[in-house]
């Protein structure tokens, strides 16, 4: 990669306003999202795909949201 290139990539995602705060917020609510419609639209077995997938999207969210930023 180009030195140029890269330091105007690097400024670029340093003047991001979507933080990994933010990006961990999203994903949680969409995790609770994903649980609420997600167990009421399904059944036995796809139930419980459904309800891992979601602890596992809120794992990442909560990651995300309570992680320093750079």
């Amino acid at each position: 990669m180009k030195p140029l290139f890269k330091a105007t990539l690097v400024r670029r995602m340093s003047a991001n306003k979507f933080t990994k705060k933010f990006w961990g917020r999203l994903i949680l609510a969409a995790a609770v999202v994903l649980l609420v419609v997600g167990d009421l639209l399904t059944t036995g077995v796809g139930s419980l795909f459904v309800t891992l997938g979601a602890m596992g999207l809120g794992f990442v969210g909560l990651l995300l949201a309570f992680a320093e930023e750079d």
